[in-house]
This record gives C-alpha cells, sequence and structure tokens, in this order.
C-alpha cells in the first residue's frame, strides 16, 4: 500500500464517520422511539450494519437510554443497490414483513398486491388515473381506493 492508498484509505473512512454521525443526529431529532415498531437499516454491502454498530456504540458512550432500549428495533437488511428501487425489495423481504405484520404498512401492502393481482387476472375491476378513478367513485363501485405518491 502507498502513501496515497493509505491516506485516500483515511479519508474514506473519515468521510463515512461524518456521514454516520450525521445519520446518527438526525436519527436523534426526529425519531420518536415510542412509536416506532422497526427502523429499517438497509445496504448492499455492510455499511447497513456498521451504521447500526455506530449508532449503539455512541448511545452506549453518551448513556442514551432511549436509543438503547430501542436497539432491537434496528433492523439490518441486505439490498441489491444503494438506489432508491431497492426500497420495494427491502421492504418485501421475509424479516421485514414479519416486524410489520400488524401495521397500517402491512395492510396497505396487501392492497397495493391486491390491486396487482386484479389488474392481472380481472383487469375491468381494476382501475388506475383521475378520470377512470373519478367514474367509477361517481358510479358508487369502489371497494378499495389507493392514492399513492410516485415512488412507489
Amino acid at each position: 500500500m502507498t502513501k496515497w492508498d493509505s491516506l485516500t484509505s483515511m479519508l474514506m473512512y473519515e468521510a463515512l464517520i461524518r456521514f454516520y454521525e450525521a445519520v446518527y443526529q438526525s436519527i436523534l431529532l426526529r425519531f420518536d422511539f415510542d412509536v416506532l415498531k422497526v427502523i429499517l437499516l438497509a445496504s448492499p454491502g455492510f455499511t447497513a450494519s456498521s451504521l447500526r454498530e455506530y449508532i449503539i456504540a455512541q448511545a452506549t458512550l453518551t448513556d442514551n437510554t432511549t436509543v438503547l432500549k430501542a436497539k432491537s428495533k434496528f433492523l439490518v437488511i441486505h439490498s441489491s443497490t444503494g438506489h432508491v428501487q431497492s426500497l420495494n425489495e427491502v421492504l418485501k423481504s421475509d424479516e421485514v414483513k414479519t416486524k410489520l405484520a400488524d401495521t397500517k404498512f402491512a395492510s396497505e401492502s396487501r392492497a397495493i398486491d391486491d390491486f396487482y393481482k386484479m389488474l392481472s387476472t380481472d383487469e375491468l375491476r381494476a382501475y388506475y388515473g383521475p378520470k377512470h378513478v373519478a367514474r367509477v367513485v361517481e358510479a358508487g363501485a369502489v371497494g378499495t381506493l389507493l392514492i399513492s405518491d410516485s415512488l412507489f
């Protein structure tokens, strides 16, 4: 390993620690651990598990009992990429489904799965798009209405 390789490695390590610290501070600022059932940490490599270790280490160093009590809520999941497309992959994993079985997310996920099944088996009963949906609402023919943003 050359001197430059060592310097590059050190700079990457420092950048990673700054990233972990920024995530940790955001978690402290924005998360209500009493309400959250699970906190998903996902990455294609070891970043998610390293982040979890960092969060627990920092909570231990600062004696943050709130985070330490919620330690079991941090769930590390492997994803195939670090891009937003992996979010669906992560949310459909068996580990996540088990943790979220009794949540609003689970019922909404089932509703979306039912919509796609209906679309593939009986396409005349599954509508999407504002105009089509407005017509079936006016006709009183809506069993379940799903409203989604463009992320999913």
